[in-house]
């Protein structure tokens, strides 16, 4: 039997518990939870991880890393574009 979706309140403490770990890996220079080795980012990534369902936690992942190669690729495209 399928869990029940999480209530307004567990959302909120999700999206909160990730938006804090994301900025702790993002000053780390991180791009992906698996990759993340950081003392410092531990904790933050154990709230995460206990106050979302793991395929949202899959799944914010997943867009994160996207993102940071969408941007990459960006950048290179400017930069080069910039040098012609």
């Amino acid at each position: 039997m399928a869990s029940s979706p999480p209530t307004k309140s567990q959302r909120k403490f999700c999206w909160e518990a990730r938006d804090n770990y994301f900025k702790c890996i993002d000053a780390n220079k991180c791009v992906s939870i698996e990759d993340d080795k950081s003392e410092n980012c531990a904790q933050l990534k154990k709230v995460f991880m206990e106050k979302c369902p793991a395929s949202w936690v899959q799944h914010f992942s997943d867009l994160r890393v996207a993102a940071v190669k969408r941007k990459e690729l960006e950048d290179s495209y400017v930069s080069k574009r910039q040098t012609k």
